[in-house]
């Protein structure tokens, strides 16, 4: 069944995929839609949940090095 989106609630789900790596934005979407498929009333609540959710199972955040040795500096003010 498919769902209706406004322009800016679609273009929520699409800034949403913005950051995520370019092969896991089509599940993430596809998991978006997929929750979204039973509501009855799709409002910014909702919307904000969901794509939440999903971002949490999709995004894999940078990992960077740190050098946990390195002598600490005196704060700069």
């Amino acid at each position: 069944m498919p769902i209706r989106l406004t322009g800016e609630q679609l273009d929520a789900v699409l800034r949403a995929a913005g950051p995520l790596a370019p092969d896991r934005r089509q599940a993430f979407i596809d998991q978006v839609t997929t929750a979204l498929q039973n509501v009855s009333e799709i409002g910014p609540g909702i919307l904000h949940r969901v794509i939440v959710a999903a971002q949490h199972e999709h995004f894999d955040p940078p990992r960077f090095a740190t050098i946990l040795s390195a002598p600490r500096v005196g704060r700069v003010r």
